[in-house]
């Protein structure tokens, strides 16, 4: 069976005689235990795409606990725990209006380190909000001069886009991966598509269902990103789904 990776035009070439389909880690929740202290980064680690979202309807005692959770995710910056972090000044609160969240990548040995490192930050503790954990793979392409160029002074959303492959990849038909590659490639060098995790370890699981993969979409609004996306060959060729989350603008990458 060959599974053609369609998000890079880099790696292409590469995958096309393997199959690069790694067991995705599904989005749960996870309820916050007492407080545990982050392990220490192991040699090896895994990459998970993580989102927030509240869960208290207490607005003042969401605000009161921000400015420490900013200071625990600067810290876990600061240590390489954390990266490419996203942050949305319009997530939506409990009562409708905005209040800020944030979605970022997190680095661990195993999903249970990420999920013990992420309890123990202060609005988890706390039961103010909830995060969706989703493995992904590494970092092959990052944000680049261009990307800054096209969000500043602009009012350009970044919008995480996850996918998932429609048939069995035993059988399916990769007439027009190239092109998707080539176009993935454009989009990015452009600055309109950032940060693309990708896993690109062969292993043999599941033919069907989500991938371990995530890119950031830069977009003017919720439609300029669905029109972009809609644009792609995998998706006009109905050969993959997206899911699409609106995560805010850019703000900070990695240490």
């Amino acid at each position: 069976m060959k599974f053609i990776l369609f998000l890079s035009a880099v790696c292409f070439t590469a995958l096309i005689s393997c199959q690069s389909n790694r067991k995705e880690t599904t989005d749960n929740t996870q309820s916050a235990p007492a407080e545990t202290k982050p392990a220490a980064m192991p040699a090896e680690t895994k990459t998970f795409f993580v989102v927030t979202s509240w869960v208290t309807k207490n607005r003042e005692l969401a605000m009161e606990h921000v400015p420490n959770q900013q200071k625990q995710l600067v810290k876990l910056w600061n240590q390489g725990i954390v990266e490419n972090i996203y942050y949305n000044q319009r997530g939506k609160f409990s009562d409708g209006a905005p209040l800020p969240l944030i979605a970022f990548f997190i680095n661990a040995a195993d999903e249970i380190t990420a999920r013990a490192t992420l309890d123990s930050t202060d609005i988890v503790r706390n039961n103010l909000a909830k995060y969706t954990l989703r493995q992904v793979g590494r970092n092959i392409f990052r944000r680049n001069e261009n990307a800054q160029k096209l969000s500043a002074g602009t009012t350009i959303e970044s919008y995480a886009v996850t996918w998932t492959l429609n048939g069995n990849r035993a059988t399916m038909d990769t007439t027009g991966y190239t092109d998707q590659a080539i176009m993935t490639a454009k989009l990015q060098e452009v600055g309109i598509l950032e940060n693309i995790y990708v896993d690109l370890t062969p292993i043999k699981q599941k033919t069907t269902g989500a991938e371990p993969a995530v890119f950031i979409v830069n977009a003017k609004s919720e439609k300029h990103a669905h029109d972009i996306l809609d644009a792609m060959p995998i998706v006009r060729n109905k050969k993959a789904s997206y899911a699409m989350h609106d995560v805010g603008q850019f703000f900070m990458g990695i240490k």
